[in-house]
């Protein structure tokens, strides 16, 4: 029977820190706190103009 390889922990897009399968943050490839750090940025920019 061939069975599907488990899925592995993948590196964040921006910082490299791995990603546990399963979790929201991997479909995205962005872990949770680099996600925060640009939803803050985005924010802040928006405010500025």
């Amino acid at each position: 029977m061939n069975e599907a390889p488990l899925p592995t922990a993948k590196p964040c897009l921006i910082c490299d820190d791995l990603i546990q399968p399963g979790s929201a943050s991997y479909s995205t490839g962005i872990c949770r706190l680099c996600k925060e750090a640009l939803k803050e940025f985005t924010t802040a920019r928006r405010r500025k103009k």
